[in-house]
């Protein structure tokens, strides 16, 4: 099954979004951490490279092209009905950003 599977990525998003929504602060603490001290942010680096396994080849293609994910920014800003922007998120990385 591939990462671009929509119901996969679907699960991934949904549970993406609802533990940044609900821990926005702490996301944006560990960031804050990871620019100051450059051993954590290795700690870091690794710890979200084991969680992203599924989606870690694709993504560090990606971070090596220059791209940036807009999940967290879309999360902040989103107003609306969270099912409905994790369907929006979903058909963005599952679709929008094919390979």
């Amino acid at each position: 099954m591939s990462i671009h599977d929509s119901t996969r990525a679907h699960a991934h998003v949904t549970v993406f979004w609802h533990a940044y929504a609900a821990h926005r602060d702490v996301f944006a603490a560990i960031e804050q951490a990871t620019l100051a001290n450059p051993a954590f942010a290795e700690r870091m680096r690794a710890f979200r490279a084991e969680q992203m396994q599924p989606w870690i080849e694709w993504l560090t293609d990606l971070a090596t092209r220059g791209a940036r994910l807009p999940a967290e920014t879309m999360i902040q800003s989103w107003h609306g009905d969270p099912d409905v922007g994790i369907d929006n998120l979903t058909d963005f990385v599952a679709a929008g950003l094919g390979p």
